[in-house]
């Protein structure tokens, strides 16, 4: 029953995602529980978020095995990475409608950083359960 209604729910949302239905925080709620853990490098890595056009812009990722934080202001870390796009492209990645190469490729997602991590990236981040991966 709680999954039948948890693909209920990301079936409605796939074909709402109008401006007001989308939200950062949310999402980066959602991505934090959902990065892969397992894959991280052992030393801490900091990831900025950048949305184009959200009320909220910035939020970091402080990845350090076995945690991952969610920070609302700058935790003071160095950047070692930043991402770069706007909600709708991210939740859309979040949601496996498009995948996180498809996304770079096209450039509704940016990455800024190190070669390694940016080549690593896309195997941190988790879907949503009820996504469908893509490449």
């Amino acid at each position: 029953m709680v999954e039948a209604l948890g693909q209920w729910g990301y079936q409605w949302a796939a074909e709402q995602l109008q401006p007001d239905n989308l939200d950062a925080g949310l999402l980066m709620w959602f991505l934090r529980r959902r990065v892969k853990v397992d894959r991280l490098p052992a030393a801490r890595v900091t990831v900025q978020f950048e949305f184009r056009g959200a009320d909220k812009c910035c939020f970091w990722l402080v990845l350090h095995r076995p945690e991952v934080d969610l920070c609302l202001a700058d935790p003071g870390f160095d950047t070692a990475l930043c991402v770069t796009t706007d909600v709708r492209s991210f939740t859309r990645v979040f949601l496996g409608h498009l995948g996180i190469t498809q996304a770079l490729d096209d450039g509704s997602v940016s990455l800024e950083g190190r070669r390694d991590l940016r080549r690593a990236f896309g195997g941190w981040i988790g879907l949503s359960p009820f996504a469908s991966p893509r490449a």
